[in-house]
C-alpha cells in the first residue's frame, strides 16, 4: 500500500502469436478472464488497479481482428492508456520489414483517471520498446518533477 487506498498492479505476458492462431487467441483470452476474475477476488471495486504487460494482441491487426483479450478488459471496467494516441506514437515492436509495426505492449488502469501512456522508442534492451505512464494515486503525494 503506497496511500492510505491500495494500488495492485498486474504485469503480464500472454501467450505469443507463434504456432495455432485460434490456439493462442484462445489462451489470451482465457488467461484475461483469469485475470479479471483474480482481480474481482482481491480488488475492491473502489481500488485503483494498473495491468500491463505484453498482451501479444493489438487494435490494428488484422490478423488478431477476432481476439477480444483487449475488449474484454475494457469490458471490466479499465481505461486503456494508449486511448486516443495515434499508431504511430505507440508502436512497441516494430516490424522491421517482415511484419507490421505494431502496439502489443499496453497499460490499462481502473479509479486511476484517463492516463496517457508513452513508449520510449530510444530505449534498447528488448524487441520490445517499454512503455511509461505517470499514475496519480488518491492520498499520495504528487512527485516533484
Amino acid at each position: 500500500m503506497i496511500s492510505e487506498k491500495p494500488l495492485h498492479v498486474y504485469g503480464l505476458h500472454l501467450k505469443s502469436n507463434l504456432g495455432n492462431p485460434v490456439e493462442n487467441t484462445s489462451k489470451r483470452e482465457d488467461a484475461m478472464e483469469q485475470l479479471i476474475d483474480h482481480v474481482k477476488s482481491q480488488a475492491k471495486p473502489k481500488e485503483s488497479v494498473v495491468v500491463v504487460g505484453d498482451f501479444n494482441t493489438s487494435k490494428e491487426q488484422l490478423n488478431l481482428a477476432g481476439d477480444r483479450t483487449l475488449k474484454k478488459i475494457e469490458e471490466a471496467g479499465f481505461f486503456w492508456a494508449f486511448e486516443g494516441i495515434p499508431i504511430e506514437h505507440r508502436v512497441t515492436i516494430p516490424g522491421k520489414g517482415r511484419y507490421p509495426d505494431a502496439c502489443l505492449d499496453h497499460i490499462y488502469v481502473r479509479d486511476l483517471g484517463r492516463p496517457a501512456a508513452m513508449v520510449l522508442k530510444d530505449t534498447p534492451g528488448s524487441d520490445h520498446f517499454p512503455v511509461v505512464v505517470d499514475l496519480v494515486v488518491e492520498g499520495m503525494p504528487a512527485p516533484n518533477k
